[in-house]
């Protein structure tokens, strides 16, 4: 595991990476602009420069980009039509941020058309990690997300918010995620999690997936680890 950037200046070719599970090809690298269209089967298209990372799969695009001091995440549909999540992290100068906020990213492929990008950050008073694991042939994307407070009652992040964009007015929701073929799949296995009733809940302009800021602040302010987890695939056959 290697952080960013993990890839030589000089480097201008594409690196084709080993195949081993049926139907997994390869995972192809490049920089941004070298790579386009889709080679066919089960590829991964991985691109990156210093500031953003980019993994292209059947179904949508993974985008990572820095913005300030934070890493900001974009889910975005590539096929059929257009829909985007963007993730909303806040301002550094925020208390407290609208979702996990992370300032170091680092990228591992996993072989047979899988990579994971892990991430790890800090703001106000807790640390928060995250690992994304995209899997090429099975078309999705699962995020386990963890918020950690320095010590009891301290305000903690543990939801992830995300501003959505679609070609339609509808909101998001369960007619939402079946026009575009999508299954939306949720689980806390942190404590707490017992008393979920709405794991997703619609804000403006969007959603938020995890524990309600009035459970873990109010609530429940002595827990101080949170743990929720969330995956998106994409229903549509290739």
């Amino acid at each position: 595991m290697e952080p960013l950037p993990f890839l030589l200046a000089s480097i201008a070719s594409i690196i084709r990476l080993g195949r081993s599970r049926p139907g997994a090809e390869a995972i192809e690298w490049g920089w941004i602009g070298v790579l386009s269209g889709s080679p066919g089967g089960s590829v991964l298209k991985v691109q990156q420069e210093t500031d953003c990372l980019i993994v292209k799969t059947g179904g949508f695009w993974l985008r990572f980009e820095r913005v300030v001091d934070r890493w900001r995440h974009v889910i975005e549909c590539v096929e059929g039509g257009f829909w985007s999540w963007t993730s909303m992290e806040g301002a550094a100068e925020d208390a407290c941020p609208s979702s996990p906020a992370y300032q170091d990213l680092w990228f591992e492929d996993r072989g047979e058309a899988c990579c994971e990008i892990q991430l790890m950050g800090q703001a106000g008073g807790a640390i928060y990690s995250a690992a994304v694991a995209v899997d090429e042939i099975e078309r999705r994307v699962n995020f386990d997300v963890c918020a950690r407070r320095k010590r009891p009652g301290i305000p903690v992040a543990a939801q992830s918010r995300y501003r959505v964009q679609s070609a339609g007015d509808e909101e998001f929701g369960v007619r939402w995620l079946q026009s575009w073929d999508l299954v939306f799949e949720t689980s806390f296995p942190g404590e707490g999690s017992q008393s979920m009733s709405e794991p997703i809940r619609r804000v403006s302009g969007g959603f938020e997936v995890g524990y309600p800021p009035q459970h873990c602040n109010v609530i429940a302010p002595e827990i101080s680890q949170w743990r929720w987890q969330y995956s998106l695939k994409c229903a549509k056959q290739a």
